[in-house]
């Protein structure tokens, strides 16, 4: 493979992680937005995303490890910083910011869907009453800890 070659690989699956990026953000937003069809939608298509770039990836380090019969982004960066002339070690670190930026929109939605699993979660506690001792009010206002296993219906 040709270094113009490789350049093309590399600037391809670049395109294909601002792709995925792009879809990282709106699965952000319709996270925050609670928007049930909008998630749907951008999981599918970061899955999809993900998938293709899996591939992207494999074929850049199998095309890697044939030029320099290294492993690894070790193999990357050396390659990149033999070829100083051309705009190889410009795209390398631009490969490796947009993937480092990915990863860690992809770790924060994680963080924000578990969140609210678990916000679901203690409210659907809440209403079948299946938090142990959950506080409720006396005809006073005194928070007293439920004795009773009335449901939210005959309250």
């Amino acid at each position: 493979m040709s270094n113009s070659s490789f350049v093309t690989l590399l600037q391809d699956e670049l395109n294909h992680l601002k792709l995925l990026h792009e879809a990282l953000l709106e699965e952000t937003q319709a996270l925050l937005n609670q928007d049930a069809l909008r998630i749907e939608d951008s999981v599918s298509k970061k899955f999809a995303l993900l998938e293709q770039q899996n591939n992207l990836t494999r074929n850049r380090e199998s095309q890697i490890e044939h030029i320099t019969g290294e492993k690894g982004l070790q193999a990357l960066d050396t390659l990149a910083s033999s070829h100083p002339e051309s705009n190889l070690p410009t795209l390398v670190s631009e490969l490796k910011s947009i993937a480092d930026e990915c990863r860690t929109i992809n770790q924060n939605n994680g963080k924000l869907i578990h969140k609210r699993q678990r916000h679901t979660a203690n409210a659907l506690n809440v209403l079948r009453q299946t938090e142990a001792g959950v506080a409720v009010y006396s005809d006073r206002g005194d928070a007293v800890e439920s004795r009773g296993s009335r449901t939210l219906g005959k309250a």
